[in-house]
Parts: structure tokens; sequence; C-alpha cells
């Protein structure tokens, strides 16, 4: 299949604020009410989603940032004992589906990745189910003052510590789909949120250090379980520090 460069050369026709998706050269972007994402994993646990057509839901507790839900300026006592109990009664009741704006970012391979030898998986979501994380350099501090008046965290201030990371995270670009536990499949400890219209798989990108024989078997799985989604080996960029998609690999 021959790469359109259109897709990403008129972006802005297509009405979009976001920024290029790496492989807008490969697939077109999704209709505007609508968002592409990316999860990127090990290829053993990609290939276990494909598999069985779901996604791994991350939980609090497991977050490998100790400021989850501690966004909040907690140094007086009344807000810190808000916030910790907060924090207890969503980490029993609610997950997260955690996906980046874009896979172009060589750290998020090595981080999340297996070190550019995993799988991104694409997919395209309503925008109104996900929340855009915001990068903040200092604790926030004029919501804390709300607590101090009321002793009580609402809805918006739970979506503000839900989506709100210190800024040395925000390379990661990150996108967060909130879930009930309740409503996902459990095995013994983990959760998981199945594939389907409201996370509907686009396309599939191997790593650029992943073998070359990984691709047609990753691609044969997908083929046979996945219609219309594209599989193609991404490459390190040879004129900038990215990503990019192999054009070899596109079929």
């Amino acid at each position: 299949m021959p790469i359109n460069k259109a897709w990403s050369k008129d972006w802005i026709a297509y009405g979009y604020k976001d920024p290029i998706m790496a492989s807008a050269w490969v697939t077109p972007p999704p209709p505007r009410h609508l968002i592409r994402l990316y999860h990127l994993t090990s290829q053993k646990h990609a290939l276990d989603d494909l598999r069985k057509g779901r996604l791994k839901i991350s939980t609090f507790s497991e977050s490998n940032d100790p400021f989850e839900l501690l966004a909040l300026w907690i140094g007086d006592k009344i807000t810190r004992e808000a916030v910790r109990a907060h924090k207890r009664q969503l980490e029993s009741a609610m997950g997260l589906l955690c996906f980046s704006a874009n896979w172009s970012s060589p750290p998020l391979w090595s981080h999340y990745a297996d070190k550019h030898r995993g799988i991104g998986l694409g997919f395209d979501v309503p925008r109104k189910n996900v929340l855009a994380v915001s990068y903040s350099k200092s604790r926030l501090q004029s919501q804390a003052k709300k607590i101090l008046q009321s002793s009580d965290i609402d809805d918006p201030l739970r979506d503000l510590l839900v989506c709100t990371k210190f800024s040395d995270w925000s390379y990661e670009r990150e996108y967060r789909m909130k879930v009930n536990l309740n409503d996902a499949v459990r095995e013994k400890r983990r959760f998981f949120w199945s594939f389907g219209q409201e996370l509907k798989l686009m396309e599939v990108i191997l790593g650029p250090l992943s073998r070359s024989a990984d691709l047609p078997i990753v691609k044969s799985l997908v083929d046979a379980n996945y219609s219309g989604v594209k599989t193609y080996k991404a490459r390190l960029a040879f004129q900038s520090y990215g990503v990019v998609p192999n054009e070899k690999t596109v079929l």
C-alpha cells in the first residue's frame, strides 16, 4: 500500500487540533468525534491482549507514579486526611485505561514497550470518554482551599486529581479513560476492558528493535481477528530523535 502523505499534510482539513499522529502517512485520522490514542506494552502482553480482545486496566495502587491522586497541596492536616480518604475510596472502585496521544517518543518505547522491542496498539476512542492529563510543576493550592471550606471533593475536583501529574511526565502526552472496576473483566487480582466500539483497535505497531521475524506472526494474528487493522513495524527516524513507521513494512 502506498503511503499517503496527504493525510499528514492536510491534517488541518480534517478539523483536527491534535498533534499529527506518527502514523498519519499510514492510516487516515478518525472522524472528529473520535481520537486515535496509543497504548504501548511488551510484546508478550500485547499478543495476549490481541488474542483475548482486551486491554489491562491500570489501578492507582499499582501506578509507577506515587503522586497519583495527590496533586493537591496537602500541607495542612484537614486537606491531607480528605485527600488520602478520597484516594482509598477511588482505589477500590475506579481504574484507568492509559494512552498516549502519539507513539513517536523514544522514551515511551523505552519505558513501556520493553526497550523498543514491544508493541504499540492504536485505538479509536470517543473523545467524550477520555480526559487529557494536565502537567504541573507545583502542587495545586487554590483547589486545596475548597476542601478546607467544605471537607469534600466534588466531581470536577475528582477529575482534576485523576488527570493532573508532575510536569516531568509530560513526554507521555497522556489521555485517560476512567472505568468502573465492577464493570470490568476480572482475572484473579487483575482487571481488563474488552475491545469494542468505544475501544476500537485500528493499528498494531511493532517496536523498532523487534525482530523482523515477529512481523508476519503478529500480522497473521491481527488479520485473522480484526478486519481493517493496519499492522506494521516502526523504525528509528533518520533525521530526528523520533520513532516513525518503517515504510517497507506498510502493505
